[in-house]
Parts: structure tokens; C-alpha cells; sequence
């Protein structure tokens, strides 16, 4: 049987539970980021080229704390009531159901970004999750068939073609982005089909937003507070950790006009070891990588290991038992 059998009795509930959730002060509905890729702190090895403008520092840091009290004041007590009314599993149909409607954003961007395969890949994905997901509730396409996901959007897209971060922005409910991400939203809005499918209908849609938002929250909510309990200044943390898996994206991606075969890697061997000055705790776990790349190529078998000094996080490289 597949998983998303498990879904069929939940759905009740999920509708109950919508009229509940109406409650929360929300009003967009175009976001497409998910909080696990946001917040996930193995966020790639590509190093950013310089830190990101923030001549808005004093409002973002408002828009911050305002986000920050939203989540523990709000979402959180609300997610415990949604959890404990849905199971893991049906929360999962949710989020996979919501990720398959947003599909066609998915398979523009990487058509724009010269990426044929991924494109088919991803409308292969929307067919078969549609018909054999029973509307997308499930993931066949990734258990069944491993045809797994590949992320696109047109905040990527402008990254790709050269288009620089701008300065760095916290909005409201939505959270981190940067002027050039936010401008993607903006693009991405427009491809939703929400917004085709929900136009004159803006009670539901913002129905719909609550629902997804709260139901990200109770999937991904921990890894958030794990990294405002490690920081030093958590504003700082989320804005650096955004801003590195941002570039990690568009570093990730082959540049336009390759043939998709390869992708580059930020690790130059003859540019980055010589020399290379080798500390005993980073802050960058990009760096760390680095050190112990290099290290490894001299013949050594360090390994890359995360621990905590006076309630910060730290990288260093070395055998796991020194920490």
C-alpha cells in the first residue's frame, strides 16, 4: 500500500482545522520557501564572495523580533493543537500536496535557467504525484520511481544569469530574503497557479497560506529554534545562514549555456591550499570544509566535526573524539 493511504482519514480534520487557523494575521499567499531548506544547516559547499549589504539593519532587526514573537507567541502554540489533531504522516500529505501544486514554478524556472532535464523532471514528477499521489498527496514519483526534487525558483534564476544579492531584507511573516530574491517572489507569484485558480477568491487563498505556513512550522519548526538557542545574535545567524544557502543554490546550478554535465565546485586545490592557513574553530562551516579538504589531500583523515563553545556553534577539523 502506498504511504499516502494513511492521508484519506485525516482529511476531515484538515478542513476543521483550516477555520481554526484563520485567525492568524497572515495575508500573502505566493511564498513557495519551506523552512526545512531555509534552516537546514548542511547548506552546501559553496563560500559566499562577500556578506551581503544591510543598510536596513535597524528595520529588519524589528521585522526579526516581530517574525520571532509570531512563532513562539502564535504558531507554535497553535502547531502543538494542529499536531496533536494530525499525525506526522498527514502533515507530511499536506506539505507534499502543497509542493506538487507549485510544480509549474518549478518546471518555468528551470526552463529559463537552461535546465531541460530538471524541467522534465519536475513535470514528470507533477504527472505522476497528480495521478498515482492521488492529487499530490503523496510522493510516488520520489519512493516509487526516485525521480527526487530539484528547486527552482526565479530568485535563483536572476542569480544565475549574474543578478547579485542587493541588499538584504526581513519581511514580515515571510521572513529572509534579499532584494533580488524578493523581486523572484514576486516573479514566482505571477506563476502559481493559486493565483490564477483563487483569483477573486482572497479569503481562501490566504486560508490556504495559513494552512501551509503553520503546517511547514510543525514539520520544521525545531530546526528554527535550534539555531536561536546556538546564537550569539540570532538575527546575524539566520541573515548569514539564508544568504550562504541562497548562494549555494545558484552555485549549485550549471551556468547558462553548459551542457548540464557539470557542475562547479568552489574548491580549487591549487588556489585554495597553498598556504592555507589552518584554524582551529570556525564560525563558516564553508571554511572548515575547505581546511579539511585540503588537509585530506596532504594525506591526513580529518573530519569535519560541529560542536558548541559558550553556547555558539563552532566547525573544526580533526578526529571526532577531540571534541
Amino acid at each position: 500500500m502506498f504511504p499516502w493511504r494513511k492521508c484519506e482519514r485525516g482529511l476531515v480534520l484538515t478542513f476543521l482545522l483550516m477555520a481554526m487557523v484563520l485567525l492568524l494575521p497572515l495575508t500573502s499567499y505566493g511564498f513557495e520557501g519551506d523552512l526545512e531548506s531555509l534552516l537546514n544547516d548542511d547548506y552546501g559547499d559553496e563560500e559566499v564572495v562577500a556578506l551581503i549589504a544591510d543598510p536596513l539593519e535597524p528595520v529588519n532587526r524589528v521585522f526579526f523580533t516581530f517574525n520571532d514573537s509570531l512563532y513562539y507567541w502564535v504558531v507554535k502554540p497553535v502547531g502543538k493543537v494542529y499536531s496533536s489533531i494530525l499525525a506526522e504522516d498527514i502533515r507530511t500529505c499536506i506539505s507534499d500536496a502543497f509542493h506538487n501544486i507549485l510544480a509549474p514554478v518549478r518546471v518555468v524556472n528551470h526552463l529559463l535557467q537552461g535546465e531541460l532535464r530538471d524541467s522534465g523532471t519536475e513535470l514528470s514528477r507533477f504527472v505522476i504525484n497528480t495521478t498515482f499521489g492521488a492529487g499530490g498527496l503523496g510522493d510516488p514519483a520520489g519512493e516509487e520511481f526516485g525521480i527526487m526534487r530539484k528547486k527552482a525558483d526565479f530568485g535563483q534564476t536572476l542569480g544565475k544569469y549574474g543578478v547579485g544579492n542587493g541588499l538584504y531584507i526581513c519581511w514580515p511573516v515571510i521572513g529572509p530574503s534579499s532584494a533580488r530574491d524578493s523581486l523572484g517572489l514576486v516573479g514566482d507569484y505571477f506563476l502559481n497557479p493559486l493565483f490564477w485558480g483563487l483569483k477573486g477568491q482572497g479569503e481562501l487563498a490566504n486560508e490556504l497560506f495559513v494552512l501551509k505556513y503553520e503546517n511547514e512550522a510543525t514539520l520544521h519548526g525545531d530546526k528554527y529554534e535550534a539555531i536561536i538557542d546556538e546564537a550569539i545574535d540570532p538575527y546575524v545567524s539566520m541573515r548569514d545562514i539564508y544568504v550562504q544557502y541562497r548562494q549555494g543554490l545558484i552555485n549549485n546550478r550549471p551556468k547558462a549555456g553548459s551542457n548540464g554535465r557539470t557542475k562547479p565546485d568552489s574548491f580549487r586545490p591549487e588556489e585554495d591550499c597553498p598556504g592555507f592557513v589552518y584554524a582551529d574553530r570556525y564560525d563558516n562551516k564553508i571554511k572548515a570544509r575547505h581546511h579539511e579538504q585540503c588537509r585530506n589531500i596532504d594525506g591526513f583523515q580529518d573530519k569535519l566535526v560541529r560542536y558548541t563553545r559558550a553556547g555558539k556553534v563552532y566547525y573544526g577539523v580533526s578526529f571526532p573524539e577531540r571534541y
